[in-house]
């Protein structure tokens, strides 16, 4: 097999207590893996971490193999793609057009061919300004921005909630003409489980089971 492309090697992390205690989990080249869990149980945490916005107490996280800490962060991101379900501060007087301009500079290998044709798949307006888009056309935009660089892995973080089944049904349409077509990897948070065995290839399942106490299992 291929080198994986994210690596977790016995994680532990949490906010004041741990809230999961030694992750192993391995990405390879062109895998869809799905992270599902009860609320609380550190699947958004675990996106802190990898984003280097939180330190995990123990283990590592290595992508291509190489650690991920301060001085790796702007090397690594220039392969990885990321829609996190946090709010982001956007420059909401902008419109869509202007915001991925000003994204492209970001990325050594911005590809506006696929910007384009991104756009017209999810049926963007971009002159519309970001403060007048609807729930599913700020998830489209998002993943616009995360795909356009042709990232090695993506990283979705509960990309279709709250969404209507109508745009729940374009993303994930979506997601699976990119994945059958691009040489990349998925690494999904989600609590939908018709989309989990839709989309994935295995499930790592984060579950509470006593306080301060979780377990993990892979599903193939």
């Amino acid at each position: 097999m291929s080198q994986h492309h994210l690596k977790l090697s016995n994680l532990s992390f949490g906010y004041k207590k741990t809230l999961t205690k030694e992750i192993n989990l391995s990405i390879h080249e062109n895998e869809f893996i799905t992270i599902m869990g009860e609320n609380g149980c550190g699947k958004t945490t675990l996106i802190d971490c990898l984003m280097g916005l939180h330190k995990p107490y123990s283990g590592s996280i290595t992508f291509w193999g190489e650690v991920y800490e301060d001085s790796s962060i702007k090397n690594i991101n220039q392969k990885v793609g990321w829609v996190i379900s946090q709010k982001e501060n956007y420059p909401l007087h902008l419109n869509v057009e202007q915001y991925l301009k000003i994204v492209s500079q970001t990325y050594k290998h911005w590809n506006w061919t696929l910007n384009e044709k991104l756009c017209h798949s999810f049926e963007l307006d971009k002159k519309k300004r970001l403060s007048h888009l609807s729930m599913g056309e700020n998830s489209k935009v998002r993943l616009v921005r995360a795909l356009s660089f042709k990232p090695a892995l993506i990283i979705l973080d509960e990309l279709t909630a709250n969404l209507s089944p109508k745009s729940k049904d374009s993303l994930t349409k979506e997601l699976i003409r990119l994945f059958s077509s691009e040489k990349m990897s998925i690494l999904y948070i989600c609590h939908s489980n018709e989309e989990a065995l839709r989309l994935s290839d295995r499930i790592s399942w984060f579950c509470k089971i006593q306080e301060s106490r979780f377990y993990r299992k892979i599903y193939r």
